[in-house]
């Protein structure tokens, strides 16, 4: 294949088999060329984004909601634009999930808010299972549900 030497080889979804190798690797010559053709269509381009704004709307909904079960008298306007503040600072760690760096964030925005400290750790408590714990219940059922429809892969010696 000519010019093939400067690309670089980008693998998507581990094979689970030899055979399935060749199908889950794409070759591109710059990190550009990804996002233009996730942008090249206005279709996945649309997904792309509503998808990543129906999960930040999600979790700014959930931890307004976990505020308000703790402190009826916040608004949850409030809460909602301290998880919206907190976000983009705590993804500049390389932390996963943000772990501790959001938590910190969540309970110093609340402080800020007017809630007190153990109510406001309490709504950040509530908060972590809703948005990580919870959802391993529909993805086990999602998963299963994809692992009934793909066909089983081949053995290796196959």
């Amino acid at each position: 294949m000519a010019g093939s030497a400067d690309r670089e080889r980008i693998t998507a979804v581990p094979a689970a088999t030899p055979a399935a190798a060749g199908q889950s690797t794409a070759y591109v010559r710059h990190p550009g060329d990804v996002i233009r053709v996730a942008l090249g269509s206005p279709g996945r381009a649309a997904r792309l984004f509503g998808g990543s704004a129906v999960v930040t709307l999600g979790y700014t909904c959930a931890f307004a909601g976990a505020t308000l079960i703790v402190i009826p008298h916040t608004a949850g306007l409030g809460a909602a634009l301290v998880y919206l503040a907190a976000l983009p600072v705590a993804s500049l760690l390389p932390v996963p999930g943000g772990v501790v760096v959001l938590d910190a964030l969540l309970v110093a925005g609340e402080l800020l808010d007017g809630a007190g400290i153990v109510p406001a750790i309490v709504a950040v408590l509530l908060f972590r299972p809703l948005t990580y714990w919870l959802v391993l219940v529909p993805g086990f059922f999602a998963y299963r549900q994809l692992t009934v429809l793909l066909p089983d892969p081949a053995p290796w010696g196959s």
